[in-house]
Order: C-alpha cells, then structure tokens, then sequence
C-alpha cells in the first residue's frame, strides 16, 4: 500500500514486462524475442485480390502462433473475405472466400501481427 511518504520505484520486473533480447527487420516487416521466449512480428504483404499466396515468416515460431491479419485497402471491393489456413510455425497461407468477384485481380496491401513461442 502506498501512503505518500515516499518515492515509488518502477522497474520493468516489478510491471511484469520483459526484456526484448533480439530484433529483426526487412523489406515490410520487424521481429523481436523477448526474454521469455515470445516472438512477435508485424509485417505487410502485397496481394493479388482473389490470388492464393503462401507466406514465410521471418523468424520461425515453435509452435503455431496466434495471428491477426487485415486487408489494409487498396482494391476498394467489398465481395472478397480474406482467410489464413495452413498456419504453421514456419507460416500460413492466404485465401479467399468471395460472394462477388468484383474487384479481381487488383492489388492489395495486407498486415499481419503474429505472436507466440
């Protein structure tokens, strides 16, 4: 319990945060490992509306990690629904599920953030 009288110190232990250990980037993505062994990495593609694309991650997992994954416009369509299937420690794959075809062909950017061991 904190009554005022004197200074509070934080450290990154005490907040439950850990260390990041190594880093990584290229050409549309960035990596880190934390002290615990968690991987994250942010990234972006370019895609081909209605095209499959399979992709590898930068640094490998050792497990299949959790991934949240956004069409980040572009092709201005609304019949296309993009889907991950495949995914691995090593990567996943893109697919699509369509109720128009409209927009086919175009390109668009898509970001993805993956998390895990």
């Amino acid at each position: 319990m904190f009554d005022g009288t004197g200074d509070i110190n934080l450290s990154a232990e005490n907040l439950g945060l850990v260390a990041i250990v190594e880093t990584g980037s290229g050409t549309g993505y960035y990596w880190r490992r934390f002290a615990d062994g968690k991987i994250e990495i942010f990234s972006r593609f370019n895609l081909t509306l209605g095209g499959p694309l399979d992709v590898v991650f930068p640094i490998a997992f050792t497990a299949p990690p959790l991934i949240f994954i956004q069409e980040n416009g572009g092709a201005k369509v609304n019949g296309w629904v993009l889907r991950v299937r495949g995914l691995s420690k090593a990567g996943f794959s893109v697919a699509w599920n369509t109720w128009s075809p409209c927009g086919s062909g175009a390109a668009i950017d898509v970001c993805y953030h993956a998390l895990g061991n």
